[in-house]
């Protein structure tokens, strides 16, 4: 693997993906195993998400990345004990690998990110309904899941291929409501 910026080295796997049973120094949770990933997921009906492994950064501490991806799993689980919301990303649970989560199973989101579809010179026709749905999202994740994203731009907003339906994406940042967040990443 090359870092970003710099030379090709080899990136200790517990740097990189938590450990099950996933610890308290982590994010102790409980993780939604994925039953059927002795295979890659089928591309059309899920999206793979790995650890941002362009943050690793051998002169932090080590585990950074594994604690950052260890908090995402554990809101992802918060977010999956309620009711899903058509405007939020669907997650399936988490692929693990050798007694290490080396990746979370979301639900593919047919379009394409916000910020394309703007940068094509696309026009949200209707830009009330597409806010509502939007802001009915953020909602839920706050009053319903009690997470804050902490992260919404239009890059974690996809958009349907027929430019009317967004969808939050990536809840990396998200923390439950009132919790500081980890600096331990750009």
């Amino acid at each position: 693997m090359t870092v970003r910026g710099g030379p090709s080295l080899l990136v200790p796997g517990e740097n990189i993906f938590p450990p099950l049973p996933i610890p308290w120094r982590f994010a102790r949770t409980d993780v939604t195993v994925h039953d059927s990933w002795d295979e890659e997921p089928d591309p059309d009906i899920f999206y793979l998400k790995r650890p941002w492994v362009n943050a690793y950064d051998p002169d932090l501490p080590a585990n950074d990345v594994a604690v950052w991806f260890a908090m995402e799993i554990k809101n992802m689980e918060q977010l999956d004990r309620h009711d899903p919301h058509p405007n939020l990303v669907r997650y399936h649970g988490c692929r693990v690998r050798k007694g290490r989560v080396t990746g979370l199973m979301l639900g593919r989101v047919p379009g394409e990110t916000l910020l394309d579809y703007v940068n094509e010179g696309r026009i949200i026709k209707d830009k009330l309904a597409f806010l509502e749905a939007w802001g009915s999202a953020v909602k839920h994740l706050h009053d319903v899941a009690g997470l804050v994203h902490n992260d919404i731009h239009p890059s974690n907003t996809m958009i349907s291929p027929d430019g009317t339906t967004p969808t939050l994406i990536d809840l990396g940042s998200a923390l439950p409501d009132g919790e500081e967040m980890l600096q331990c990443l750009p």
